[in-house]
This record gives structure tokens, C-alpha cells and sequence, in this order.
């Protein structure tokens, strides 16, 4: 997982007792009195377990691996002329990781989520709908060759799910869908497609937890949706779907702290309306609007924050906006890479 090589402490104080400890403020409503600590580095010491069992003072706390994810991955997209194959790779400060590529069957909606140490991108469109399979690695080469699986669509949904990633919904090329595609981190299925929930396209899904939460999305019959699908590690509904928040199509997600963040989305006209959901899909607080007003962009969890990039409103945008766990601009915006919008995110 992500945090693997980065053990995570608390402290029942602040002192840094020789281990290398750094603080980490706020990030996601510790249960305890200790302050959270991320565990730079062993000095003298063999194992993680060894400081757990000598200090007593210590204790390891584990949670969510995509809290500590340190760079967001952008895959595919259009710009109204070309179709790419294009990678760009973003620090949690918003500055390329390294020069973009071009790798792959270049592809617009397509969507992404984090698997182990990888990202996998699924579905999207060519000429069609399609049910490619693309496994990059964090310096955005091929893992594997892309291969075909599951139900063709495109504009689907994708969330990490468990150490799985979880494609929801779509557009069929005969009419949206809520079929549901979970697979492994060597992109095959973890089990038979089924389907799930209200049927919708260009909507978007975050991890919360466990689930994967899903919000928005078009039914194709002039109507956007506001509906919230939680769905859980085996691809059942963790809860009756609901209606919050406001209606939104072709906008990005990503996790922050223990919630899911929704950003830039198409109502009747473009926005920069945030929306943040807990994991029992209820708005943690007030939406409010921030940063550039766009849509089809897509967002990724990068350290404590989220990381939206690129976009649509009239003009392609290669806008990055850098949100906080509250939905506040964490630094001034800049426009870095690739012009393009309807592209794949992920974390890593």
C-alpha cells in the first residue's frame, strides 16, 4: 500500500525521543491524545515493530493509505482536436514530477484509481466506447500491456476500493449503465460485473474508508444528478443511495481526510462549486465556490490534500488547483503541462 514505506506513530507527547518523528497537523481527527507523528526514519533500529515493543511511550497507528499518497497521475484526455496518450505526473505542490509522456492507446473518458503502488486507468473512448486496461507505474511506464475487460463504456466513475479499484457506471454505446467493475491491481476482475445503483455517466467517485462513494453524473434524458451511491469492497450497496448537494455532471473527485471532495462540475453552466461528503454521504459542510470555474477536469489525493487538474469552459485548461480537507485553496493556482479536459486521475 501507499503508507507501507512510511509507518505512521502517535506520540502521547512531542517529544521526538531520537526516532526522527516528524508532525503532521490535521489530518484526519486522530482519536487520541497523542499528536501524529510520520516515522522518517529507524536509526539503529531493524524493524517498525522494535520501536513498538521498546518504547512504550508509542504506538502504531494505522488508517487510510491514500492519506499519504505523494503524487497525483493525469492520464488521457482531448483537447477538440487531438486525442492523447498523454501522462503528467504532479507533486503535492502542483509542479511536474517529471516531463510528461506519451504512453498508450490515447483515449478521452477514461477514469482512474490508485492499486498498490500503481495506477490503473479503465475504459474511455476512441472511436467508441471501450474497456481497455492501462497499469501505469509512478514514473508512467507500462506495468503491462493494456488489455480488454469488462463492459465497454465510456465516462464511467472510479474510486479506489479495498487495495482494488472499482469502475462504476457509464455510457454504454446503447445508453448509460450502473455496471460495476472491480478489478485487481493486474487489471482482472476481482469478480463477475453487476450492477449497482442508479444508471448515470460523467459522474465521480472517491474512496472514504473501506467504500467507494459516488456522486452526480447525467441519466442521459436532459436530467443531472445529485445522487450519492456508497458501495462497498464487494460491490454491494453499503446504504440506500440519497440526493445532497447540487446537481453536477463532468467534475473531478478525489479523498481528503476521511471524506470525498467533488469539485468543478457542470450544472447548467460551468463552476468551481466544491462539495464535501462524509462517508455515510452526508455534506460535511456548506458548498462553496473556489478557484476556476470549469468542468471536466479530475482530481487525486496527493499527501493531506486534493489536487484537481485540467478542465474545460470554452477553452482547455491545464489548471491545477490544490484543495484543502476543507475545501480552501491550499496555494494560488498555476497552469503547468498538457491543454485538455475528460482525462483520468489517480494517486500514487
Amino acid at each position: 500500500m501507499a503508507n507501507e514505506k512510511r509507518p505512521i506513530w502517535v506520540a502521547k507527547d512531542e517529544v521526538d525521543l531520537g526516532l526522527n518523528l516528524v508532525p503532521i497537523d490535521a489530518i484526519i481527527g486522530v482519536k487520541s491524545t497523542g499528536k501524529l507523528y510520520q516515522l522518517v526514519t529507524l536509526t539503529g533500529l531493524s524493524a517498525t515493530s522494535t520501536v513498538a515493543n521498546s518504547q512504550a511511550n508509542l504506538k502504531e497507528y494505522t488508517f487510510a493509505p491514500e492519506q499519504w499518497f505523494t503524487k497525483a497521475i493525469f492520464y488521457g484526455g482531448f483537447d477538440n482536436a487531438i486525442t492523447y496518450s498523454k501522462v503528467t505526473i504532479l507533486t503535492p505542490t502542483a509542479t511536474l514530477a517529471q516531463t510528461e509522456t506519451n504512453v498508450g492507446v490515447a483515449k478521452y473518458g477514461n477514469r482512474g484509481a490508485n492499486v498498490g503502488v500503481n495506477a490503473l486507468f479503465y475504459a474511455g473512448y476512441i472511436t467508441a466506447g471501450i474497456n481497455l486496461t492501462t497499469l501505469l507505474s509512478p514514473t508512467a511506464i507500462l506495468v503491462q500491456s493494456e488489455t480488454n475487460v469488462g463492459s465497454a463504456r465510456y465516462y464511467p466513475s472510479g474510486a479506489k476500493s479495498g487495495s482494488n479499484a472499482l469502475f462504476r457506471a457509464g455510457f454504454l454505446n446503447g445508453g448509460v449503465s450502473s455496471i460495476c467493475t472491480l478489478l485487481t491491481p493486474t487489471a482482472i476482475l476481482a469478480q463477475a460485473e453487476s450492477n449497482v445503483g442508479t444508471g448515470n455517466y460523467s459522474g465521480a467517485g472517491a474512496n472514504v474508508g473501506v467504500n467507494a462513494l459516488f456522486h452526480g453524473g447525467s441519466n442521459y434524458v436532459s436530467t443531472y444528478l445529485n445522487t450519492t451511491t456508497l458501495i462497498s469492497p464487494t460491490i454491494t450497496l453499503v446504504q440506500a443511495e440519497g440526493v445532497i448537494g447540487s446537481i453536477k455532471v463532468n467534475h473531478g473527485a478525489a479523498s481528503v481526510s476521511v471524506n470525498a471532495l467533488f469539485y468543478a462540475y457542470f450544472t447548467s453552466v460551468q463552476t468551481n462549486f466544491t462539495t464535501l461528503l462524509s462517508p455515510t454521504a452526508t455534506l460535511v459542510q456548506s458548498e462553496g465556490s473556489v478557484g476556476t470555474t470549469r468542468g471536466s477536469s479530475s482530481g487525486a489525493n496527493v499527501g493531506v490534500n486534493a489536487l484537481f487538474y485540467a478542465g474545460l469552459n470554452t477553452v482547455y485548461f491545464n489548471t491545477a488547483t490544490i484543495l484543502s480537507p476543507t475545501a480552501t485553496l491550499v496555494q494560488t493556482e498555476t497552469s503547468i503541462g498538457t491543454l485538455r479536459s475528460i482525462l483520468g486521475g489517480a494517486s500514487l
